[in-house]
Formats: structure tokens, sequence, C-alpha cells
């Protein structure tokens, strides 16, 4: 997963995009118009704007230092010498495949090393790729794994982020200051 080049890169100081790839993404025949456009707007820009409409209980703005993306890969780098160490950062994470109770264990490890404290807000994209008809979905439900942590962190904790293994997908300058702007109907992501 490029998750780990981006963070290696991030520890080194370096700034790197995370977004669509080109054959999965844009060599799809059904490619999504929106994700090529603010792809090459953010790659000549270095900047980005996305608006999400969701329902959220925070108003207000912070910003911070923008990483992450696939929670697994995230957690896989903790204690090695490739983890990049975000104070006052706005991680946003993403993952395919992983139930939700196996994303609570990830993110109670991030909590535990001491990485979640050290974030201004939490955002979640796409976790996908799951049956939601599983008996494990119907228990822990990904729907929940906001609630659960918004509950236990003081910081924002925001969803439905248009990124992730998805086919509409924004594209992120890893390693800039982001704003986040939050009010209860939508909150926007902006890195100038």
């Amino acid at each position: 997963d490029f998750t780990v080049l981006n963070l290696f890169a991030l520890s080194q100081g370096m700034l790197t995009f995370s977004g669509p790839m080109a054959a999965s993404d844009f060599g799809h025949p059904h490619n999504d118009p929106w994700t090529e456009s603010e792809c090459w707007r953010t790659l000549a820009s270095l900047g980005m704007r996305v608006k999400v409409e969701a329902q959220n209980p925070y108003q207000g703005k912070t910003d911070g230092i923008l990483w992450g993306s696939n929670l697994s890969n995230i957690v896989h780098l903790l204690g090695t010498p490739y983890f990049p160490f975000v104070q006052n950062g706005i991680l946003l994470l993403e993952d395919i495949g992983e139930e939700a109770y196996a994303i609570d264990r990830m993110l109670m490890q991030l909590h535990h090393a001491g990485i979640l404290k050290q974030q201004r807000a939490l955002i979640f994209g796409h976790f996908n790729g799951v049956d939601s008809h599983t008996e494990a979905a119907r228990a822990y439900p990904h729907g929940a794994l906001a609630e659960v942590w918004r509950t236990r962190l003081d910081i924002p904790v925001v969803t439905g982020f248009p990124f992730g293994h998805v086919a509409y997908k924004a594209t992120l300058p890893i390693g800039k200051t982001a704003v986040l702007d939050i009010n209860p109907e939508h909150y926007t992501l902006e890195v100038q």
C-alpha cells in the first residue's frame, strides 16, 4: 500500500500525495471525472479544498499537518524508524476489508501508543469491502465507530471524507498544513 511510502517520506520531512492510482482509477473505463480533475488541480497547486455534507456534533476550526491514510499500514509502522511522529496533526484514516471491531482495535493501539492524543482532529474516509450481513458487522457496525471514538477523544472526529478504496476520492497533500472547518451540517478540509 502506498501509505507506507507516504509515511516514510513524511518521517524524512518530505511532501507526498495520496490519491487515485493511474491504472485502477484513471485507467478504469468508468473513472470518476471529479477525482481526476481534483487530482490534477491538487498536483498543480499543491492545495485542495473538499466540502463534505455530514451531520456532526462539532463547530469550529482547527489546523494541523495532514497525514495518514490506510489504517492497517499506519499501525504496522508503529515502533519502526519509518513511523512519522506528527504532533498537532489532522489524521485521515481509511481501510478496506476490515470489520469495525478490527478497526477499533487498531485505533486503540494508536491511542495507547500516544499517537491520537497528539492530533487535533480525526477524519474517517471510507472503510469498505466488508459484508455488512456478517455476525461481526451486525454486532459492531462501521457506522458506530465514529460515535465510540467521539466519546474516547477530546478532538473532533468527522466522517464521510471522500477517500479510500473508492472511485470518488480526493488527492491529499500528505505533510502540508490543513485547515478543518466544521459546522453541524458539513465540514471543509482545505490545504493551501
